[in-house]
């Protein structure tokens, strides 16, 4: 998919599109504590909350193949 992350183009094809929602930092806060206190991201959080999805589940954190990223060249680290 053009213009997307690696990392994302494997997580999933029904979950292709981010969208964002501007809000104050306090309900940023607010949201993440209602998504820390139902034991879920903030993102399966409001894919339950809004769209009534009981059965989403979180992914699991990082690379579906469990490789990880590449270590990043010497040049380019942050001195």
């Amino acid at each position: 998919m053009a213009g997307m992350a690696a990392d994302n183009a494997d997580r999933s094809t029904a979950r292709s599109v981010g969208v964002m929602c501007r809000m104050s930092p306090a309900e940023r806060e607010e949201l993440k504590h209602l998504a820390r206190a139902a034991e879920c991201s903030v993102q399966t959080y409001i894919m339950r909350a809004v769209f009534g999805r009981t059965e989403v589940q979180d992914l699991p954190r990082g690379r579906p193949n469990g490789n990880r990223r590449p270590a990043r060249p010497e040049s380019l680290s942050a001195p």
